[in-house]
């Protein structure tokens, strides 16, 4: 799982002083998100839930998939 912080944040730091194995404050003074450990999930989710403009959001991480180089990669 990865936390995600969009560009509505308003650098509050809540999430940080919530999660702070998550969430740490950048030095543009804005929220940044990581890799959710699963011990830490439900800090995570407490943080993203307690966030005052919804600038979180928890994923799953998905498969990437490389293609060697060179390759054409063809989307349908």
């Amino acid at each position: 799982m990865n936390a995600i912080v969009n560009d509505s944040c308003i650098s509050c730091g809540l999430c940080a002083d919530t999660c702070p194995a998550v969430f740490h404050m950048g030095d543009d003074g804005m929220a940044h998100g990581g890799e959710v450990p699963a011990e830490m999930l439900a800090d995570a989710e407490t943080a993203r839930d307690g966030c005052p403009v919804g600038a979180i959001s928890i994923e799953e991480e998905t498969q990437r998939t490389t293609a060697p180089k060179g390759a054409v990669v063809l989307f349908m």
